[in-house]
């Protein structure tokens, strides 16, 4: 099992998120202290998100596709 971290230092939505790779779950944490899992996510949508010019308008952009734990 391995757990990716990854900050977003110069975002003003997001803290982090993390991926499971083995149970497909991401977790993002917000600005707000709030912390949402989405479970059967492939590890390209973290890779996406991680990798976007803006995490948070990426995340606005992928947020309906995710199933919420």
């Amino acid at each position: 099992m391995t757990i990716y971290t990854y900050p977003f230092p110069d975002s003003a939505m997001l803290t982090s998120c993390s991926y499971d790779d083995m149970e497909c779950e991401l977790s993002v944490i917000f600005k707000t202290g709030r912390t949402y899992t989405y479970v059967d996510v492939p590890k390209s949508t973290y890779d996406d998100l991680i990798n976007a010019p803006s995490a948070g308008r990426h995340f606005n952009s992928i947020k309906r596709e995710l199933k919420e734990k």
